[in-house]
């Protein structure tokens, strides 16, 4: 620490900076690193042992790294890492709205620097760990193919302020993570999912769903599907999908390969059928003991396989002993949902989501994007 504080007081003395930006706030101390790249800023708590600075940095690269080292090596050293997306706009900090639950997406291109098509063999959620208890859930969609957009301009901000943007971009998950779910999810093998190059899924947009427990909303939900009776020792909601819906699956089947269950806190279990030829043959995954807390998403011992004409039937149970008052279907933590989500391969472009809507037609409605 003795070099480091030589360190800054010699480059004090020069406080010259060339950084066309304003720093975010006031610092005692500030430097020219470079001329007419690199500048930084910095003030020191002694009594906090803490230094706060800012770098303003001049790079035709996106990822920006500033180490910080007592003899000038790697050995020991601190590393701060900042980005630029494509756009220029700077990710710093993220303040969440005062209201008890945000939902906010933010659609990015894909990469372009690869000249065929990549396979990803993992994902891995980076969630600040002093931040986590306000993450409900974060959810990577793919955008329909078809779709155009400006790349200078893409969507960013509130989903119910961005809903017309963003609508081509909220049917089909790449990868999701729950709270309690691991941050890293790996593929079998023969599995993958592909980006860049030639593959025809060109933006994807990140869907972040943020849950501040401290604070209560009187705001008035709108429900969707769901009604559940308050003081139910065990109250059960079924989907069911015809097998209309897996129809255009190859004869060789699809192999499904991850299970996540999702619902809220009212929850006991959740469970997905596959039925065949009018008999139930398995499950297709059984998360008899549901617990909010602990999403995880579950990859199978073993793929199972889905066929052409096989139909499936999903069921949820709630508890709500602890509630007066019903509970509605909706996107705040404390309404409820009833979502199994899996991971199958070879992919099908037009092979989504089976969704069951209460209504006057009570129909199944089988989204495709084409």
């Amino acid at each position: 620490m003795i070099l480091l504080s030589i360190w800054l007081i010699v480059i004090d003395r020069c406080s010259g900076v060339s950084s066309p930006i304003k720093p975010f706030t006031l610092y005692k101390n500030s430097t020219e690193l470079k001329n007419d790249t690199a500048d930084l800023w910095w003030t020191i708590n002694d009594a906090w042992k803490e230094i706060t600075f800012e770098l303003h940095i001049k790079s035709a690269d996106w990822i920006i790294g500033l180490g910080i080292s007592s003899a000038g090596g790697m050995k020991g050293v601190d590393i701060v890492v900042g980005w630029v997306e494509s756009s220029s706009k700077v990710y710093l900090q993220y303040a969440v709205p005062s209201t008890n639950t945000t939902y906010h997406g933010k659609i990015y291109k894909a990469p372009t620097g690869y000249s065929i098509k990549r396979h990803a063999i993992a994902h891995k959620m980076l969630i600040d760990p002093k931040n986590v208890n306000l993450v409900h859930h974060l959810k990577l969609y793919e955008c329909d193919p078809m779709t155009t957009l400006n790349d200078d301009q893409l969507p960013d901000g509130l989903c119910d302020e961005i809903v017309d943007e963003i609508k081509f971009c909220s049917l089909n998950f790449a990868t999701v993570w729950a709270v309690g779910g691991d941050a890293m999810r790996e593929f079998p093998e023969e599995a993958g999912c592909g980006i860049g190059g030639d593959y025809e899924i060109k933006y994807y947009m990140i869907q972040m769903h943020y849950d501040n427990s401290r604070l209560d909303s009187s705001t008035a939900s709108i429900p969707s599907a769901l009604t559940v009776p308050p003081r139910m020792e065990q109250f059960a909601i079924d989907s069911y999908c015809p097998s209309e819906v897996t129809r255009n699956i190859p004869k060789s089947g699809n192999n499904v390969i991850f299970a996540l269950p999702h619902t809220h806190l009212q929850r006991i279990s959740v469970w997905t059928k596959i039925i065949r030829n009018n008999a139930a043959m398995q499950y297709l995954f059984n998360s008899e003991k549901y617990d909010f807390n602990y999403q995880y998403e579950n990859r199978l011992l073993k793929s199972i396989k889905l066929y052409p004409g096989d139909s499936c039937a999903t069921r949820c149970i709630y508890n709500t002993k602890n509630k007066d008052k019903i509970t509605s279907g909706c996107e705040r933590t404390r309404d409820e949902m009833c979502l199994h989500m899996f991971t199958y391969y070879p992919r099908m472009n037009n092979f989504y989501a089976c969704i069951t809507v209460n209504d006057d037609s009570a129909g199944v409605l089988w989204i495709q994007l084409r």
